[in-house]
């Protein structure tokens, strides 16, 4: 008998199989072991150059590609990814800037983007988005865009309008700011940042939460006095919230005030700091329909498909009740509920005013309304933590109020603001699902 075997080599006479010591062997492993057919096919097989070998340990598996190859494959023809050290074939992996890092296809379409004018690749955190929606690198962003000090939007660099002390402004606001009081660049206080002003930048991250996923708010507060009251709340708010918050100037705010923009922090700090500027802001500080909350999540962990189900369901009209019900306002030109598919995750929101706007590291959610209520505050903070873990799990069918309201009964303990809110809601009318 003459069988070729996997390994190039062959058989001359009937030998019985090793492993099973009964049938005829027709295939020899690289230790020169004798198999028959059946045995070898529980033996593991390189997917590059199809040997067959009889221990795993001779390989390792490839979960990036569902296979299994053997050392002398890996050692030719695979590189680890810097990034998951997952090995990958060389020739797929691509250079990043990010210290010359090599990284496999899979963290490249999670992790990178590909800066639409210079084509470096670069973290997805390291982006900026452009004006005409494109995405730029960090180094091509400072060249060419810049971002209005009043309301935020980003223009071209070269387009904008600055005012003498080189503030940058779109064209829309920069007759507005010049003739404005409390906003006025040159009549900020000490204590009070320009819109622009990056607090990530200055304060860095807070904390390490366990799934990765930071947090960040902004509230938006109206000052009801005098420059003196002004300067006064700006002052103890800031020190109340030192390293943790910084104050910036927004001229969407009427009649005037200012934001409180917190760095990325772990979930668990926004009880720990806010509670204390609850318990004693500045008697001159208020809310009216001019201010809203807006809470930031970090979205490198979060994949596409996670995103998207995060969308549909804000955006979903029979879940809209309750979702108006919890942020304290309905549909409006700074929250705008929109029709969502799956796929509108894959891109930066082209609106910057809707429910929930995808912006080039975080998720914004902008439906709640401002508040001085801490217990309605840390209610919406924690509705923002139960949607993400809701519609993590939660199949695409399954994303409805019913399913998410009896997610969040059953973790009371997690969500206790969000369950007495949600109570509240019920006793007023506002939801009709029974809360047992």
């Amino acid at each position: 008998m003459t069988a070729l075997t996997l390994t190039g080599l062959s058989l001359e006479a009937a030998v019985k199989c090793d492993a099973c010591e009964i049938s005829q062997a027709s295939i020899i492993d690289q230790l020169e072991r004798c198999y028959c057919n059946d045995c070898a096919e529980e033996l593991p097989c390189c997917e590059d150059c199809t040997t067959v070998h009889s221990s795993l340990y001779d390989g390792q598996k490839l979960p990036l590609y569902k296979s299994w190859a053997c050392n002398n494959c890996i050692d030719e023809l695979y590189s680890p990814c810097d990034d998951c050290d997952r090995l990958s074939l060389s020739g797929e992996l691509t250079k990043t800037e990010e210290d010359s890092e090599y990284v496999c296809q899979t963290c490249l379409e999670d992790e990178y983007t590909r800066c639409d004018n210079c084509s470096k690749v670069v973290l997805n955190d390291n982006t900026c988005c452009a004006p005409n929606e494109d995405s730029y690198c960090q180094n091509c962003s400072d060249e060419y865009i810049a971002h209005c000090t009043a309301c935020g939007d980003t223009v071209w660099a070269e387009d904008c309008d600055r005012s003498e002390d080189g503030y940058a402004y779109c064209g829309c606001c920069y007759q507005d700011i010049a003739s404005s009081d409390i906003s006025n660049p040159d009549d900020w206080c000490d204590h009070v940042h320009p819109y622009s002003h990056d607090v990530r930048a200055e304060l860095g991250l807070l904390g390490r939460p366990k799934n990765r996923i930071f947090y960040g708010v902004e509230l938006e507060v109206v000052v009801d006095g005098d420059r003196d009251d002004f300067r006064d709340a700006a002052h103890g708010t800031s020190e109340m919230l030192k390293g943790f918050a910084l104050l910036k100037a927004d001229s969407s705010i009427d009649p005037g005030g200012f934001e409180i923009v917190t760095t990325a922090a772990e979930f668990d700090l926004h009880y720990e700091y806010w509670q204390l500027f609850f318990d004693h802001f500045h008697s001159c500080l208020e809310v009216n329909s001019t201010v809203g909350m807006h809470v930031h999540i970090s979205k490198k962990r979060l994949t596409k498909l996670h995103i998207g189900k995060i969308l549909v369901f804000l955006n979903e009209e029979s879940n809209r009740p309750l979702c108006q019900a919890i942020a304290g306002r309905k549909h409006c030109n700074y929250a705008k509920y929109k029709d969502k598919k799956f796929g509108h995750a894959k891109e930066c929101s082209s609106d910057r005013y809707e429910v929930v706007a995808i912006r080039s590291k975080t998720l914004e959610f902008r439906l709640f309304a401002a508040t001085l209520d801490s217990d309605v505050f840390f209610a919406r903070l924690e509705f923002v933590k139960a949607l993400v873990t809701f519609t993590r799990n939660a199949s695409c069918r399954n994303l409805n109020h019913l399913d998410f309201i009896e997610f969040v009964l059953t973790q009371r303990q997690e969500y206790k603001y969000l369950c007495k809110h949600l109570q509240a809601l019920q006793s007023a009318g506002l939801i009709d699902r029974p809360l047992g």
